[in-house]
């Protein structure tokens, strides 16, 4: 029984019914082809010399598509150091989320804050900007990650401009390669300066459609469901159930499986079959948006 499982699931089958729902609940790193790529990517860059025009990369998809989380596991695998006996913190990647609207003075802000620095809320944005630089050179950043970059166009012309200079002028200034994260419209904001959309190499995260790839990942995420019988999930009936429900993003396909393996434990069943499926608490990003509009 659990033959099936890797070896942190199939220990949680004897677990009591709390922690099984705790582990089910508990983020798990499913590392398919796409973003296995981007790790790869990722790690390049972060061993990439020094130079005037570092090389860029821009990863962009749908919401809920895996974006977040390859960045969280990058994140972990180079972690900052409090560097106690040091003159500063050790900081190799830092990620910054980009401000609802393109405003300098609170980019550079929210910089401070992640590095836990202080700085006066009256600080123009030359002050912030000058001590936002040093204190990144002085943790020995080499990469450079803005999230949500499409909130970008929530601005007026001139403003995108202003802060496109300011993504250039960083990526000059530190000699550190930027890697932005957005939606598609994400790629269309980057295009508005020519010189810096030549420095970002585009990398999508499609959503998913039905084939082995997709069959792959079901079976991944199988292995990782404490439930003793196997589910089937990449057999054809299952497989299609769960890209029609999910719409092909990889966000939703795990939320509707952890919804079914709380739902079979819950209710002592020991796999997720079309049933559990459809009765488990899991609204689909359809319902979703007709739920809206009424």
């Amino acid at each position: 029984m659990g033959d099936h499982l890797a070896p942190k699931a199939k220990a949680m089958l004897t677990a009591s019914e709390g922690e099984r729902l705790q582990y089910v609940m508990a983020p798990k790193w499913i590392g398919y082809a796409r973003a296995k790529e981007a790790l790869s990517k990722l790690e390049d860059l972060l061993v990439h010399p020094k130079m005037h025009r570092m090389p860029n990369l821009m990863i962009h998809g749908p919401t809920n598509n895996g974006k977040t989380m390859i960045i969280q596991r990058f994140m972990r695998d180079h972690p900052h150091n409090d560097n106690p006996d040091g003159d500063a913190a050790e900081v190799p990647v830092l990620t910054v989320q980009m401000p609802f609207s393109p405003e300098p003075r609170r980019f550079y802000r929210t910089i401070l804050e992640q590095l836990f620095a202080t700085y006066r809320s009256s600080d123009n944005l030359a002050n912030l900007e000058t001590q936002a630089i040093r204190l990144l050179r002085a943790c020995g950043l080499r990469l450079l990650i803005i999230d949500e970059l499409h909130n970008i166009l929530a601005g007026r012309m001139d403003n995108q401009r202003q802060f496109l200079n300011l993504i250039r002028y960083l990526g000059n200034e530190l000699e550190v390669p930027i890697v932005c994260l957005g939606i598609q419209s994400a790629l269309r904001a980057i295009q508005i300066d020519e010189q810096l959309a030549n420095r970002f190499e585009p990398f999508a995260l499609p959503t998913w459609e039905d084939g082995q790839d997709f069959r792959r990942l079901l079976n991944s995420f199988e292995a990782v469901l404490p439930l003793g019988e196997r589910s089937f999930l990449a057999s054809d009936n299952m497989a299609t159930a769960i890209m029609a429900k999910s719409e092909g993003t990889i966000g939703e396909v795990l939320m509707l499986l952890r919804a079914a393996a709380k739902y079979s434990i819950i209710n002592g069943i020991s796999h997720v079959n079309e049933g559990v499926l459809g009765a488990c608490d899991y609204i689909s990003p359809r319902e979703r948006r007709r739920a809206a509009e009424r």
